[in-house]
């Protein structure tokens, strides 16, 4: 982290992140999402000191991004990272313009924070971007958003990240929601091709993940960990393995997605990402297409948060421990939304 800060601010800095591009003439991906994390670090710690450190050099980052707007709107073409599969990475990519409105929206919440004054600003150019996004980049035709622009020419083909970050940072309209909803469980209902040659790879999982979960594809995110996790339990593996193979690294965080959506979904235990969340109240959302039982630990700033629950015919039963002071309900969500509700042993009116 504090690598890409000097990077930012021009500092000489030694090592590289990503690709030669990253922080040099252009602003690639993953600068942009480590604004992403300091903002949720500053929303889950309550502590403002490193955000207001950071902060001059995080808005000299995003002018930068503005001074490579186009008269489109779009930016001008660079390399990014995206996901590890055969899509072109380098041009004007779908993917990137979302995680730019992503990052303008973590700025105007950092702002508010940390009383800067600018959120108001932040929020018009991210306004502006998502308008830009869905003008230029939906493919009606293909019920999806297409990877970009390079040379001027549209690229031929919607890969699930191109589609899926702009439904985690909040640019789709409700009408492009349903067709990326089937766009997205016919992509991902048959994967095939070895490390780095599928559609996508565990590093894009994460957002994919995220964007299925909000068009409540909770099936057929469930299907998508037990056939591509799956194969490295079944292979004996008790780490998570950088590709869906065996080309690299047999363990590797990039690839740890679903313990997050294990824990936030299935479990329901809200941890402020893709939505931002209060952390001193707590939303305990269960929600599963496949599973009658669950239990498990979730980290949480104030201590552990206990979670268990199980169908029992049309009722279901939740067990809970919260730390102490913080405010908490339960909420299930979507196949468990209906059924009768216990907590800690007593019937939910």
């Amino acid at each position: 982290f504090q690598h890409m800060y000097a990077r930012l601010l021009g500092q000489p800095s030694s090592g590289e992140i990503g690709t030669e591009t990253t922080m040099g003439s252009a602003v690639s991906d993953y600068p942009l999402i480590s604004l992403l994390l300091l903002e949720w670090y500053t929303a889950r710690t309550g502590e403002a000191e490193p955000a207001s450190s950071y902060y001059d050099g995080y808005c000299h980052m995003l002018q930068r991004v503005l001074s490579r707007r186009q008269e489109d709107g779009l930016l001008a073409e660079q390399r990014s990272f995206i996901d590890w599969t055969p899509m072109e990475r380098t041009g004007r990519l779908t993917a990137l313009h979302a995680l730019v409105v992503g990052a303008f929206e973590a700025m105007a919440r950092l702002s508010d924070r940390l009383g800067r004054g600018e959120a108001e600003r932040w929020r018009r150019e991210a306004d502006a971007f998502r308008q830009v996004i869905r003008l230029h980049c939906w493919d009606a035709e293909a019920g999806a958003y297409r990877d970009g622009f390079k040379d001027g020419e549209p690229l031929p083909d919607h890969y699930p990240a191109s589609s899926a970050w702009p439904v985690v940072f909040g640019v789709t309209s409700p009408e492009q929601d349903a067709a990326i909803a089937r766009h997205l469980t016919g992509e991902l209902t048959h994967l095939s091709g070895g490390p780095r040659e599928t559609r996508t790879g565990p590093y894009g999982a994460w957002y994919v993940f995220g964007a299925l979960y909000r068009l409540g594809l909770a099936d057929v995110a469930e299907a998508y960990m037990r056939r591509q996790w799956g194969r490295m339990v079944l292979a004996g593996a008790d780490t998570a393995w950088e590709d869906f193979g065996t080309l690299n690294s047999y363990c590797h965080a990039w690839s740890g997605s679903p313990t997050y959506y294990l824990s936030t979904r299935v479990l329901g235990v809200e941890l402020g990402w893709p939505e931002p969340a209060d952390p001193s109240r707590l939303t305990i959302a269960p929600e599963s297409a496949t599973l009658d039982w669950a239990r498990g630990t979730v980290p949480h700033p104030a201590g552990p948060v206990h979670v268990s629950w199980r169908l029992a015919g049309d009722c279901l039963h939740v067990d809970a421990s919260v730390p102490e002071g913080v405010t908490w309900r339960v909420a299930p969500r979507g196949r468990l939304a209906g059924k009768q509700l216990w907590v800690n042993g007593r019937l939910q009116a």
